[in-house]
Order: C-alpha cells, then structure tokens, then sequence
C-alpha cells in the first residue's frame, strides 16, 4: 500500500509540472511591471496571465527598463528574474 501512494504522488507530481510549466515573460519596450503592453509571453498557454505572475521567468534584456511601483506586492513564488537592463 505504501508503495502505491508513493508512486502516486511521483505520477501526480511528474504530471502537476507539466501542467504549471513556467511561462517566460520578456519585456519587449519601457514600461511598467503591471503593463500587459510592457510584456511578450512565450512557452505557456493563451490563458496565462498576460503580466509575470507565480511559477515564471522574466527577462529584462539590456537597453529595456521594467519599472514598479514601491507600493506594489507582486506575487513571485518560484520566479527566477534575470535582470540584463533596469
């Protein structure tokens, strides 16, 4: 019996990473973090939140500057931010 339930949450979790694959959010012009316009979304689905939310990359190519308000809380739980402009 424990080897069933053990093999059945490495199934669910094998599959539950394939379903919340990590969408990559790079801003493609100036503009601020809660902009959809600031942001091109790529690897993940039509339904996917148009600004970086949780389980994200976001990239901020040299020459691009993402700006957020001091006031703002953005939710980023295991969110990598690779930060090249400002």
């Amino acid at each position: 019996m424990k080897l069933f339930i053990l093999s059945t949450l490495l199934l669910l979790t094998n599959l539950s990473n394939h379903v919340y694959a990590a969408c990559t959010y790079t801003a493609k012009q100036n503009g601020d973090w809660y902009d959809p316009n600031t942001w091109m979304k790529s690897g993940c689905n039509e339904t996917a939140s148009s600004i970086p939310t949780h389980n994200a990359v976001v990239i901020i190519p040299i020459s691009k500057t993402v700006t957020i308000n001091s006031n703002s809380n953005i939710p980023l739980t295991n969110t990598y931010i690779y930060i090249n402009g400002n």
